[in-house]
């Protein structure tokens, strides 16, 4: 029960340190344009919802990751799909890899031989996360909302996908890898809110 309610505290915080900077980082880079950017805070309770969620299962998984037999070979490979289909998604999804990627990858290597060493069972571990990878990957792929690519600003006036004034709130595609773009000035970036 403490590894749910760490967990679920873990997560629900990283939500709000994720969405209160947003608005102050907006604010900043925008600062003299009559651009203004208010933390949404359905957002904030959908994500916080999501946490919760996500804390009472992975609390559990953590906690039984280092035991010994297939039970701790299984919750090693839960929380390792998780970190390799999320670093699966965020690499074909934007053309590559960039730090969140590489910061799942080195995350996913190291819950693997902390609790392979732990657990006695790297082989196993190592094939059932392989397979986990795939599950991960189809729950990290459920999509958002996709209302979120642009809104108003406090005072009426329309805001793009990152938050900046005058964009007229076209969702923009991601760029294929490769591919000419109209502005090539800098890659497309995910939508607040997204990772």
């Amino acid at each position: 029960m403490l590894s749910v309610a760490r967990s679920v505290a873990c997560l629900v915080s990283a939500v709000f340190t994720f969405y209160l900077p947003l608005e102050v980082g907006h604010d900043i880079r925008w600062a003299g344009s009559g651009s203004v950017m208010a933390v949404d805070w359905s957002d904030v309770q959908l994500w916080s919802g999501f946490a919760v969620v996500a804390g009472a299962v992975l609390g559990p998984l953590s906690a039984t990751a280092t035991r010994p037999g297939w039970r701790g070979a299984f919750a090693a490979a839960g929380l390792v799909g998780l970190l390799l289909g999320d670093a699966a998604r965020r690499a074909v999804g934007w053309g590559g890899w960039d730090v969140a990627v590489v910061v799942d990858a080195l995350l996913a290597v190291a819950v693997l031989i902390s609790a392979a060493g732990h657990n006695r069972a790297p082989v196993r571990t190592a094939v059932l996360s392989v397979l986990a990878a795939g599950v991960g990957l189809a729950l990290i792929s459920v999509p958002t909302r996709s209302s979120s690519c642009s809104s108003r600003s406090s005072r009426g006036r329309r805001l793009d996908r990152f938050g900046a004034p005058g964009a007229g709130g076209q969702c923009a595609a991601p760029a294929r890898r490769g591919a000419a773009t109209a502005s090539s000035a800098a890659p497309p970036r995910p939508a607040a809110g997204q990772r």
